[in-house]
């Protein structure tokens, strides 16, 4: 039996479970292109940058990650467009902006969760309305043969096979993705997490600075201690 006769067994039931079938396909596919590594996290790329801001070339670092447009890069810039404020504020800019890049890298994941849900209670849709043509089948005839009511169900079954089949590898493929994406996100907070450390490391923005009062404590101490050892002599 060919696959097109196979399928066309399963009835009406069996379209939205191939169409999901398809979109999970073209969705996966979409994804490995679009989230390719060269577009996520270059790791050259971050090498070069690290480089330019250790030699505070900030002109050079920003030109880079224009011309890069990678999604670390992105991450990047936002941290160059804050050089010479605080940590904290550097590192919140960072952080926003990983969070959008993120949630950027699992788009249409949702479409290969939804497919994974829906295909099995389409198939046992398909099989319980199957069922039901059969036994109605079967109650119209005086004498039915085995081989018939047999013929019927196993005919009803091939939507719940199918459904099950194109849950199983759509929950495959949106498993793989995460995986890739959650570790994409690591490298991408680690990588920034050293352009940070870069940035406070040429600015000296991160340097502690003694407070005024106690800069001026300090500075009296040090006026009036040879005052008293030279109103201490005879």
């Amino acid at each position: 039996m060919e696959l097109y006769e196979f399928l066309k067994k399963g009835g009406i039931i069996m379209i939205p479970i191939i169409a999901g079938s398809v979109i999970a396909v073209a969705v996966f596919l979409e994804r490995m292109w679009s989230t390719r590594r060269g577009i996520v996290m270059p790791f050259d790329f971050a090498r070069g940058l690290l480089s330019l801001i250790k030699n505070r070339d900030w002109n050079g670092a920003k030109s880079s990650c224009a011309s890069n447009g990678s999604q670390f890069a992105t991450i990047a810039t936002s941290a160059l467009n804050h050089v010479g404020e605080p940590r904290p504020v550097i590192k919140e800019s960072m952080e926003e902006a990983g969070q959008l890049e993120s949630a950027a890298m699992d788009r249409y994941l949702i479409v290969l969760g939804v497919v994974s849900t829906l295909s099995p209670l389409l198939g046992l849709l398909g099989t319980v309305t199957g069922m039901i043509k059969v036994f109605q089948d079967v109650a119209q005839k005086v004498n039915p043969q085995i081989s018939v009511l047999a013929r019927g169900i196993w005919e009803a079954l091939i939507t719940t096979g199918a459904g099950l089949t194109v849950a199983i590898i759509a929950f495959l493929l949106l498993k793989y993705l995460q995986s890739r994406n959650n570790r994409y996100a690591l490298e991408m907070e680690e990588s920034s997490l050293q352009v940070l450390d870069a940035i406070i490391d040429a600015t000296g923005a991160g340097k502690s600075i003694m407070p005024p009062s106690e800069s001026a404590r300090k500075k009296a101490e040090s006026v009036q201690q040879p005052e008293a050892e030279a109103g201490g002599k005879p």
